[in-house]
């Protein structure tokens, strides 16, 4: 299991960064497909439990919303998008309301604002002047955080830190992933410094620490939405690690604090 996830770990990272690299419009439209199958993935899990999302608004909201952000048509898509988003479902509880009721709506809204607008930072991120080196900090410090989070609990992991929530979660291993995520956040910062000038070590250590907590948080989201869904993994799109939605939790939460840091903090 541990070799699978290792190898299938090498193979998809290399597959990623040569996407990522080529060109801010590549990189786009894959951040786009992987946010479909995503969202598949979250309205499935929703499905086994008895509800019953608005998929068709759910699919295509992904495509629409990675339009908007590379289409200089609009200034704002996240806000014209959740407009739109909110008038479709707004009629189909009105005109479907034999099928949908307000509660699958709800969820429905709450699976693109946990997908979508989530992964659309990334993107927002990679389109940014150096982007390119930039969007490197979030998936460092957030897999970082999770890898060292992982076999720090699985090797000292004594005490539980949310057993409600994930049985196998322990606080010494949210402090190996803490600490995870600040080596990882500055060894990355060691190849991408020479072409982001304007982003000290101070910065590259603070961000370290947004990953090292708040991956932590995306993975404990997900393991909540799992556990309201009875369900294992997300999918097996992945081998040894589930699905998409199980690889990309944690990148979910600290991508759109990286580029507020970036933004507001560093002023990129």
């Amino acid at each position: 299991m541990l070799k699978t996830r290792i190898i299938s770990s090498i193979v998809g990272l290399v597959l990623f960064m040569t996407a990522m690299l080529i060109h801010d419009v590549a990189a786009t439209v894959l951040i786009a497909a992987i946010s479909v199958i995503a969202m598949i993935e979250l309205l499935s899990a929703l499905k086994t439990s008895g509800h019953n999302p608005v998929s068709t608004i759910g699919i295509l909201s992904c495509a629409v919303i990675m339009y908007g952000i590379i289409s200089p048509d609009y200034r704002d898509p996240l806000l014209y998008m959740l407009a739109a988003v909110s008038i479709g479902l707004s009629l189909v509880m009105i005109f479907r309301h034999e099928k949908y009721s307000v509660a699958d709506a709800a969820l429905t809204l709450f699976a693109i604002a946990y997908i979508v607008f989530m992964f659309s930072f990334i993107a927002r991120t990679r389109l940014m002047i150096n982007g390119a080196h930039t969007v490197w900090i979030i998936f460092a410090g957030s897999w970082g955080a999770d890898t060292a989070a992982y076999f720090t609990g699985r090797q000292y992991g004594r005490k539980k830190l949310l057993p409600e929530i994930s049985p196998n979660k322990t606080v010494e291993g949210a402090l190996g992933g803490l600490i995870g995520g600040i080596v990882f956040v500055m060894l990355i910062g060691i190849f991408i410094k020479p072409y982001v000038k304007d982003i000290s070590w101070f910065d590259f250590a603070s961000m370290g620490i947004i990953c090292g907590l708040f991956s932590q948080l995306g993975d404990w989201t997900a393991s909540l939405i799992k556990r309201f869904t009875g369900v294992k993994d997300f999918g097996k799109i992945i081998p040894g690690h589930g699905g998409v939605l199980d690889r990309f939790d944690s990148v979910m939460i600290t991508a759109p604090l990286i580029y507020a840091y970036l933004k507001l903090i560093v002023r990129i």
